[in-house]
């Protein structure tokens, strides 16, 4: 879309191109997404490629799977792949790197290497760019200084743990790739693999749970080896110890869940729950019998405490007998004498 818009393309397919003589010169790429003029304007065999802003990859001719954003970013790219350029005139000076993450507004402008990082606001070089990296290399330089007000913990025992904050992690004893950042967060977290915490106190308490996600403060402070439990808000999931596949979100959702595979969404709900299976979406602490939606997974059961209306259409599936257990007010469609019948109680009545 734009005056001579992939004016030569002949091969390329599922293209999308809009701009002034965006991807004029396209021939083959295919999966391309351009927008701002000239961009990608000499692109023609490069393909997967998203190029956002005027003259954004307007030279580059066959590199593939790089994503440019902003005037003039990788404006000098013609065969590199797999980069990330964010910010105008971004990566402005490499033509064939691969691999590389630039942010700001002319960073890695002085470079022309391979899988670098450079979050920088300014053309300059390595040993001034306010952070530097080597993906490679696995290399990171910060030109700063640095402060951070908990503490750094590198992990003596377990592989691939990042813990950030007074006492996160404190008490780990071989843990495989958590992420704990919060005072206390994951404090007594043992064997614990694959865990994710984030604010203070959060999964304080978690030895062995795996696979949780906890974020807020005390969320899911009292959990001791539940697994894949996601709770997420301010106190969530407080007093969970065991449970599993639970999800609680909101603050106090869930607050004293001590079962498997709830889901409790809204402020408190689900706070007085202690079974298993269970639904409700609320903004308060109300029970079953008074929580906007409630519902059982294990025995599919849905209830509406509100006046509900249907725009359309509400199909009730015909069956050839009556529910068992009826209450009064229940109502099912006879398949056999084809009526609607409703319990008062005493018996089944039909409606006509």
């Amino acid at each position: 879309m734009g005056n001579r818009t992939g004016a030569e393309n002949t091969l390329g397919g599922n293209n999308t191109y809009i701009g002034h003589e965006s991807a004029h010169y396209a021939t083959e790429g295919e999966l391309n997404a351009f927008l701002g003029a000239y961009s990608g304007h000499h692109n023609t065999t490069g393909s997967k490629n998203v190029f956002l802003g005027a003259n954004a990859g307007v030279n580059n001719n066959s590199g593939s799977d790089n994503t440019l954003v902003g005037p003039y970013a990788g404006n000098s790219l013609q065969t590199g792949s797999f980069n990330v350029y964010i910010g105008g005139f971004a990566g402005g000076g490499n033509t064939t790197g691969d691999g590389n993450v630039f942010v700001g507004y002319s960073a890695g402008d002085a470079t022309s290497g391979s899988n670098l990082l450079y979050i920088e606001n300014s053309p300059v070089d390595s040993s001034q760019a306010l952070i530097y990296g080597e993906f490679d290399n696995d290399y990171l330089r910060f030109n700063a200084d640095v402060t951070i007000r908990g503490r750094l913990d590198f992990a003596e025992t377990g592989d691939d743990n990042i813990f950030i904050g007074d006492s996160a992690g404190f008490y780990r004893a071989g843990g495989t790739a958590n992420t704990f950042l919060g005072s206390h967060a994951g404090m007594n977290t043992g064997d614990g693999l694959l865990n994710t915490f984030v604010g203070a106190w959060s999964g304080q308490y978690n030895t062995a749970g795996n696979n949780n996600t906890f974020m807020g403060r005390t969320a899911g402070l009292n959990n001791i080896d539940g697994n894949d439990n996601t709770f997420v808000g301010a106190s969530a999931g407080y007093f969970n110890i065991s449970g599993i596949n639970n999800v609680a979100l909101g603050r106090l959702a869930g607050l004293n869940t001590l079962g498997d595979g709830n889901i409790f969404i809204g402020y408190k709900s689900g706070y007085n729950e202690t079974g298993s299976n269970r639904l409700y979406i609320e903004n308060s602490d109300s029970d079953n019998t008074g929580a906007l939606i409630y519902g059982e997974f294990d025995t599919d059961v849905l209830r509406l405490n509100a006046l509900t209306t249907v725009r359309d259409a509400l199909i009730l599936e015909p069956q050839s007998s009556p529910p068992a257990n009826p209450v009064e007010g229940m109502m099912y469609m006879d398949s056999t004498d084809h009526k609607l019948k409703v319990y008062n109680g005493t018996g089944w009545q039909a409606l006509w």
